[in-house]
């Protein structure tokens, strides 16, 4: 069986590519991403693995077709947090993600987004990946659901085109943990169940139940503050990484080369990995049953 391919729109820090490459045992062969910052996270833990940039200006029919195009397009239109302009908004680029599945013709599809989503643009998306010839099947989970320290509602989406085989290469493919690509020990940290690790439970006062799980389940929680240059504490960054079950370092490693600024915001448009994993393994088991 053959290495499947990843192509990897709206990339950010590469989270959801994490997940995909673990369940599937797939390898990334291209990111779109043109965030600066996000660019150079993806730049550091896939090296040469070619960013295509900004998906509005890229020629697909140039671009080596994929098994597995996967992706969270632009959340800002939907959430709660902006003006919620939802599919009016400039930002809402479902139909840059229309014209990749349809010149690349993937056999698998993996979304991600935020529950606001629901709506009208959810029945966009079911309309154009009907329309493309995907049967698809859908679910929210918290990252609370694996153990995350805080609620997170994410949907994920798994389509597949039936006609070219994608639900029995999808079924085949995930009974094992797969082989990551490059950087494999880290990858491997990135959606491990945790080594048990026990970390001092008094700093943390009533948030220690939350913090001392997902120390168990990923890795020790890092310091919650850092000092400012005047000495003044603020948020660590390593600690929302920490929060995502991404691996240490992986995107406030200094030799990245980004602000504390760009840090937490790739980190808060990020994907909680273990979320995802879990999330694909239900959809693919309501596939197997399905098939």
């Amino acid at each position: 069986m053959t290495d499947m391919r990843i192509g990897s729109l709206f990339s950010g820090a590469g989270g959801l590519d994490l997940a995909v490459e673990h369940i599937f045992g797939a390898t990334v062969a291209w990111h779109c991403e043109n965030d600066p910052a996000a660019s150079k996270v993806l730049a550091h833990h896939w090296p040469g693995v070619p960013n295509l940039g900004d998906v509005t200006e890229i020629d697909w029919a140039q671009v080596e077709p994929v098994d597995i195009l996967c992706g969270g397009w632009p959340c800002q239109p939907f959430s709660l947090a902006g003006k919620r302009k939802g599919v009016d908004d400039e930002r809402a680029l479902w139909p840059e993600v229309d014209r990749a599945i349809r010149a690349l013709r993937p056999r698998i599809i993996v979304l991600e987004n935020i529950p606001a989503v629901l709506g009208p643009e959810f029945s966009r998306v079911a309309s154009s990946l009907a329309a493309c010839g995907y049967e698809f099947t859908w679910t929210c989970l918290r990252a609370s659901d694996v153990g995350a320290p805080y609620r997170r509602d994410r949907i994920f989406i798994l389509a597949t085109d039936a006609d070219r085989g994608g639900l029995e290469e999808l079924t085949e493919r995930h009974r094992g943990p797969g082989e990551p690509g490059l950087s494999a020990s880290q990858r491997d940290d990135a959606v491990r169940c945790g080594d048990g690790a026990e970390i001092e439970a008094g700093a943390w006062g009533e948030y220690w139940p939350a913090v001392g799980r997902w120390s168990r389940l990923s890795r020790p929680a890092p310091a919650l503050a850092e000092s400012d240059r005047n000495g003044k504490p603020r948020l660590n960054p390593a600690f929302p990484e920490w929060m995502h079950g991404w691996p240490a370092g992986w995107v406030t490693d200094p030799e990245i080369g980004i602000s504390r600024n760009d840090q937490l915001r790739c980190i808060g448009n990020g994907v909680v990995i273990q979320q995802a994993v879990a999330a694909l393994r239900w959809l693919i088991s309501v596939c197997e049953v399905a098939a």
